[in-house]
């Protein structure tokens, strides 16, 4: 049964978006209102198959205007607006009537689920828009451009405006959809004739930024964000965006110290807002700091997805959370702990690749120590299992290093005279070695028991990557048996039996590639 809702919309050239549109909100509204700005091709005989009333009215370039004009002739005491490339997500009945019974509410504000990519990997953002209101003379759409009618119900009324549980699909963020419709060139028209009536609007500036921000323009965005910044209200809905926007923006010209700065300060105000602890774990995580990353990875989980108050990433809170803590646990070498996030991040979806990736690669190795005769400790991996062991080449002065086996874990079940080998050979190393290498010396010198100079190579790979715990747990290996090849008697009476798995020495060979994030 439908509700005394006017459905109005503004379409131009829509036939392969509006069939689905209007059959998914038809069934809710008792009229259609259709402002059509010059199609030209079967629109209006789609609208008109579904009994809307259509009105051709010029286009000005001005949103507002050719919005206002359907509110006009809507005659439904509630007002729903959509744009073609969305649908509606059917609503409870019972709830819907309920929302509408309210007397002391002016609007609502819907979530908007905007799809991006190519629109097959299912990932999406969020938004919230005043898109339900009572059809009130008072409330109109402002702006040329971002149109909005929550200014309008504000400022008539002071309040009036609440969240609601209703939902909207939006296919327009797509790739493919933004380069046919040419978006990007029509919204920065528009921008520019408003920005040069009103410079320093900060609703202005964000939008502005924000078409540079989806052109990878960070440069471009972040002056216009800053600026911004510095007039927009904290709790208006879109300045936590604002923040997020600003924060990526630092971190991908270079400045992650001022993104994590700025995100730490925006924490006060925004403490339920998931993207914004996830996004500076993932900055602790550029700053290969998993030891910091990770409890705030677990306060994402704990919060849970985000609400209609926030603009958020899909997975923020559930699966991306869980991937990226499995990412700060396969760093800290706790690989049962990384199994388990990824496993978590794959219930909640099935379909995240990166998840699934990183657990099975896992398992591949977990599979493997255990048919080498190790213990059931999960080693970690690179990106690609497949490839050599670094140091890849040295040249001619080092042939034997190229003998390396193509996995790490390979080195368990060679000879202990090839190992030696090996060990000597990284001695006659002539330039600079890498993280890897020192980190792969250490352990062949380990492993031939030259603590000494296995403990040099694991305090030369410390200084590179100060708090990853492979050169720690090298070093400490390192110390013990030097104890015990000293005093064993000693050592063989303040030990407490074998060491832990975790600080097996398999470890550090496993630690060779520690995931990249």
């Amino acid at each position: 049964m439908p509700f005394d809702i006017s459905l109005c919309m503004i379409v131009r050239n829509e036939e392969d978006f509006l069939p689905r549109c209007l059959t998914s909100v038809a069934p809710y509204v008792s009229e259609i209102i259709m402002v059509d700005t010059g199609s030209t091709d079967r629109t209006r005989e789609i609208a008109a198959s579904f009994g809307a009333k259509i009105l051709d009215i010029p286009w000005a370039d001005d949103f507002s205007q050719a919005r206002n004009a359907g509110l006009e002739a809507a005659r439904m005491p509630w007002i729903l607006v959509m744009d073609a490339d969305e649908t509606l997500v059917p609503p409870d009945s019972g709830y819907l009537g309920r929302l509408l019974a309210d007397r002391d509410v002016k609007g609502y504000f819907l979530q908007i689920l905007h799809r991006i990519g190519d629109g097959s990997s299912g990932e999406y953002v969020t938004d919230a828009a005043c898109r339900l209101f009572r059809n009130d003379p008072q409330i109109r759409f402002q702006g040329v451009i971002h149109e909005e009618t929550a200014s309008a119900i504000r400022a008539a009324y002071g309040d009036g405006i609440r969240f609601s549980d209703l939902v909207l699909w939006h296919e327009g963020y797509v790739d493919e959809v933004i380069r046919r419709r040419k978006k990007n060139e029509r919204n920065e028209r528009l921008l520019k004739r408003a920005l040069a009536q009103r410079p320093e609007d900060p609703v202005l500036l964000y939008a502005w930024g924000t078409e540079q921000f989806q052109q990878a323009r960070y440069k471009e965005a972040l002056t216009a964000f800053e600026r911004a910044l510095e007039s927009a209200p904290v709790f208006t809905g879109y300045t936590s965006d604002l923040v997020m926007k600003t924060a990526y923006c630092l971190r991908e010209l270079g400045r992650r110290r001022e993104a994590a700065q700025l995100l730490r300060e925006a924490a006060a105000f925004y403490r339920d807002f998931v993207d914004l602890f996830e996004w500076r774990a993932i900055l602790h995580l550029d700053d290969d700091r998993a030891d910091l990353a990770l409890p705030l990875l677990d306060h994402c989980l704990e919060l849970g997805p985000c609400d209609g108050r926030y603009s958020s990433a899909s997975g923020a809170g559930t699966y991306r959370s869980h991937f990226l803590a499995g990412i700060a646990c396969e760093r800290l070498w706790l690989w049962e702990e990384a199994m388990d996030h990824y496993q978590r991040a794959l219930q909640t979806h099935p379909g995240y690749e990166p998840a699934g990736r990183r657990l099975a690669e896992l398992k591949c190795l977990f599979d493997m120590n255990s048919a080498q005769g190790g213990n059931q400790s999960v080693p970690m991996n690179t990106e690609n299992p497949g490839a050599p062991v670094p140091p890849p080449d040295r040249g001619p002065a080092d042939p034997s290093i190229d003998l390396l086996p193509p996995r790490p874990l390979h080195l368990l079940g060679v000879s202990r005279e090839q190992i030696a080998t090996w060990a000597r050979q990284y001695l006659s190393l002539s330039s600079e070695p890498t993280y890897q290498e020192a980190l792969l010396a250490g352990w062949l010198a380990l492993e031939s028991d030259l603590d000494t100079l296995a403990a040099k190579w694991f305090a030369l790979a410390a200084g590179m990557y100060p708090h990853r715990a492979a050169p720690r747990v090298g070093r400490f290996l390192a110390a013990v048996r030097t104890f015990q090849r000293l005093v064993p008697d000693v050592a063989a009476r303040v030990l407490p039996g074998p060491l832990p798995w975790a600080l097996h020495s398999r470890q550090l060979l496993a630690a060779l590639s520690e995931p990249p994030f």
